[in-house]
């Protein structure tokens, strides 16, 4: 078992201090960022769409409709919510909650208060709320009889006098109680669930938490009878039948009665739900006991830790584009984590500090892996300059050294080439000399390769092109090569189709035949036969070079054209050669457009196919 280095523990006590440190920073009040978490808990509730909205919940709302028809404005006359209370009570509705503004000064006509208080009189399911302020005063001065039922119910969505972007933050919140100056007021929701359950839930103390409400989505969602329908006699009685029926105002002219929700936050949407509405979905979530949570602080501190110490991990402990990727893998996973348990369990992942510690990782993290790998760039750069500075070097003086040596060697063949013409000599020399020219042949073929590498290395070969018959080369070949071939014991045979005359470089191409024709030689086992095949048709010329030699090892068949590539073979070691002979080839060949291959099967012999383009 490996130990782990003392590098790797210092790597790892990095990650988890990173982890630490972010976990810290949020949970310090200046970074809480409480307002930025609600747009994303917002942002989540939006995502996971409608539900399904209770049918026990009816709402009942004064609309515009009302004032064109009867003729009235606001406030309405006491009259019309006397005839309102008294169709609901004598339609069956279980319980009735009130959200109107009704001040008693409004009202001169005191038969029509009288109306009211008797038609709500007796009447224990009808739950009526009323606005309190700041200092706990009733915003509202009441009939007597209502005041009397109202108690203390509070009626708004949220207290008076908060901001409005109190109010988007309060809408958003189930309140079981509001406590104003130390005096405890039952929200209208609370106390419409508790008359339709048959028990006070006041006294529960889990209704004194916060939590979110479970929107049932946009507007129009709860299904409602307009006001004017019920006094107009439209309306079905029976749809009433022990309903929970919620009293309010969708008029969209009084903006007091809409506030913003999850659904709708745009600063031009003054309409955006009515609070008789926002009601309803309070209600619900009370009565189906369905309110989203919020994740524990604990559990969002552990978030933040791993997210922090596994992005520091990935990040240092990979290159930057999978770093990035398992950022966006990471935040992927958040979002759709927080998604699928607030819609499955309307549970809030908490998620948005881990977010947070995603993008820090990312701007913190990945410019310094860039600018690293940039410097380890730039470093790999200068070494490949010096590299290449070393490369033309050597070059240059394989090219000098080269150059000076083809003179000498031309003496020294000229001069051997005099004294066998002048004659004279005995076999012994006759012989010594032919071993010079010989020497002498293999020592200029040695230079001519070293010399055209170094053109390749340089500037390239530049092609030459002339007309030429491919047969006539491999003849001309074959004659000069037979005298060696013959001292093996080879026998060169030739089956050449006459060709038409292709457009060729002649010297690069006399040398590909040359060096394919003496490779074959130089690994032919005495005794055999070397065999030289042109061919033409469908636009190509083919020649090949088939011997009956060792054969190529299969493992080296890929590499056998590499430069200075030398096959690693006891049986081949003895061989001569620079290994720049097929690297040339297969170079001087593809400069026709052509292509070379090699077949090879061990030790039976291998079979070298050069294709040429005719045009």
């Amino acid at each position: 078992m490996n130990r782990p280095t003392p590098r790797t523990l210092a790597q790892v006590v990095l990650y988890l201090a990173f982890g630490l440190f972010l976990t810290v920073v949020f949970n310090v009040e200046f970074f809480s960022f409480s307002r930025k978490q609600l747009d994303l808990y917002d942002t989540f509730v939006k995502l996971k769409g409608e539900r399904e909205v209770d049918p026990r919940i009816l709402l009942v709302t004064v609309t515009r409709d009302l004032y064109e028809r009867e003729g009235i404005s606001w406030p309405i006359p006491l009259d019309y919510h006397t005839r309102v209370l008294t169709f609901l009570r004598e339609a069956g509705a279980k319980v009735i909650g009130v959200d109107f503004h009704i001040r008693a000064q409004e009202y001169f006509a005191s038969s029509e208060v009288l109306a009211l208080c008797q038609a709500v009189e007796g009447a224990e399911n009808i739950i009526w709320g009323r606005e309190i302020a700041e200092d706990g005063v009733s915003l509202e001065e009441l009939p007597e009889c209502i005041q009397e039922r109202a108690g203390d119910v509070f009626s708004q969505v949220f207290r008076s006098g908060d901001t409005i972007q109190e109010y988007r933050k309060y809408t958003r919140f189930t309140y079981g109680y509001y406590w104003v100056l130390n005096k405890k007021f039952v929200t209208l929701d609370l106390a419409v669930v508790s008359a339709y359950l048959g028990r006070d839930l006041s006294a529960d103390p889990q209704y004194e938490q916060l939590s979110y409400v479970n929107f049932a989505g946009s507007r129009g969602r709860y299904p409602a009878v307009p006001m004017v329908d019920i006094l107009s006699g439209q309306a079905d009685p029976a749809k009433f039948k022990d309903k929970i029926v919620l009293y309010g105002v969708d008029d969209l002219v009084n903006t007091d009665f809409y506030h913003r929700t999850p659904f709708f936050k745009n600063a031009e949407g003054k309409f955006s739900m009515s609070r008789v509405e926002i009601h309803a979905n309070i209600v619900d979530t009370l009565l189906n006991d369905n309110a989203h949570r919020f994740s524990s602080e604990t559990l969002t501190s552990l978030l933040i830790f791993l997210v922090g110490a596994l992005t520091c991990a990935m990040v240092f402990g990979t290159t930057p584009m999978p770093g990035i990727l398992f950022l966006g893998f990471e935040f992927l996973s958040l979002v759709l984590l927080a998604l699928t348990s607030l819609k499955l369990f309307g549970w809030y992942l908490n998620i948005f500090h881990p977010l947070m510690a995603v993008f820090i990782s990312y701007y913190i993290f990945i410019p310094y892996r860039l600018i690293k790998e940039s410097q380890a760039r730039w470093k790999i750069e200068e070494e490949v300059k010096l590299l290449n500075k070393v490369e033309e070097l050597k070059t240059n003086f394989l090219s000098l050294m080269t150059h000076d040596l083809k003179t000498p060697i031309a003496r020294i063949q000229g001069l051997a080439e005099v004294i066998l013409n002048e004659g004279g000599l005995s076999d012994a020399q006759r012989q010594s000399i032919d071993k010079i020219l010989q020497s002498s042949d293999e020592f200029n073929d040695f230079i001519t390769k070293i010399l055209n590498f170094t053109k390749i290395e340089s500037a390239g070969v530049q092609l030459n092109l002339a007309s030429r018959d491919i047969n006539a080369l491999v003849k001309e070949n074959v004659d000069i090569l037979t005298y060696d071939a013959s001292t093996k014991g080879i026998v060169l045979e030739t089956d050449l189709e006459p060709l038409f005359p292709i457009k060729i470089d002649p010297d690069l191409i006399r040398q590909v035949i040359k060096n394919l024709i003496e490779n074959a030689i130089k690994y032919s086992h005495p005794g055999t036969r070397i065999h030289v095949q042109t061919t033409g048709g469908d636009g190509k010329v083919v020649l090949r070079v088939r011997d009956q030699g060792v054969g190529i090892p299969k493992k080296d068949l890929e590499n056998i054209f590499l430069k200075f590539y030398r096959i690693k073979d006891d049986r081949l070691a003895m061989a001569k050669g620079t290994g720049l002979g097929l690297y040339l080839v297969k170079y001087f060949i593809e400069l026709h457009k052509g292509t070379i291959v090699v077949e090879s099967e061990p030790p039976k012999g291998s079979t070298f196919i050069v294709t040429l383009p005719e045009e």
